[in-house]
């Protein structure tokens, strides 16, 4: 997996939106002092994938201090083929997963349990073998 572009807003360190665009990078470097954020990146990328962080625990302990919500854009490519995957918290009718292809995004997933369910089975992979 490639990430292509990481969009998040109320999560943890990040209360504000931030985009980290990582295309035509071949090569990246997370840096910064403590408590800055680094590993919130990662975390971000793994929620919106999976649902959850297993060494954070629930939804709800990821939003920012003081914030309501929370919310994750994650684009990536595997092997070639271009993926979107998007969450929120709290909502389950805004999690999707697309598929891009000839440059529209297709639907994979609409659900949050249905996403999760589709990165688990790894239906990413085995499309992207198409």
């Amino acid at each position: 997996m490639k990430p292509v572009l990481l969009k998040i807003r109320g999560f943890t360190a990040f209360r504000d939106e931030v985009s980290l665009e990582f295309e035509g990078r071949r090569l990246f470097v997370i840096t910064g002092p403590t408590g800055a954020g680094k590993s919130s990146l990662l975390d971000a990328m793994t929620w919106a994938l999976y649902g959850q962080v297993p060494r954070v625990g629930r939804s709800k302990e990821l939003v920012s201090q003081g914030e309501r919500d929370m919310s994750v854009l994650f684009e990536f490519t595997v092997r070639g083929k271009g993926y979107r995957v998007a969450r929120r918290y709290p909502g389950n009718t805004s999690t999707r997963l697309e598929r891009l292809v000839n440059e529209q995004w297709v639907p994979m997933a609409d659900r949050a349990a249905d996403v999760t369910r589709e990165v688990d089975n790894k239906r990413i992979q085995w499309a992207a073998n198409d």
